[in-house]
């Protein structure tokens, strides 16, 4: 495990270190389309794109989708390559939450939009 990641934590019963798993990919991938919005809102405004990463990496909007844009950038822009590895286990993740959620009786609307922009 320690090879793996980071920290190791029991985080409740059977299933619960999944839900974590799953809980911490959509807030990285949902943010990841947040942070992707927002650029767009910025260069609509002529706001230089790397400049306002920069700004945000200082300020409120700071995140660690923004601290890896560079692996991250086109996860929610343009057409994706076919097979995409990316899209593909992000969707996955996401699908994945939002059935684990529903199943517990949570609603997930910003994930599901979030997998909407994935693309099929």
């Amino acid at each position: 495990m320690e090879s793996y990641c980071h920290d190791i934590a029991i985080v409740g019963p059977v299933g619960a270190g999944q839900a974590a798993k799953l809980a911490n990919n959509v807030m990285s991938i949902v943010n990841t389309a947040v942070a992707t919005e927002a650029l767009r809102l910025a260069e609509a405004y002529g706001i230089d794109r790397d400049t306002m990463i920069a700004l945000a990496r200082k300020g409120s909007g700071a995140s660690h989708a923004l601290a890896t844009w560079e692996i991250r950038k086109t996860l929610f822009e343009g057409e994706p390559p076919p097979g995409d590895p990316n899209r593909n286990t992000s969707r996955k993740d996401l699908k994945a939450a939002v059935r684990t959620a529903e199943s517990m009786g949570v609603r997930m609307p910003l994930t599901t939009d979030a997998i909407a922009l994935l693309g099929v």
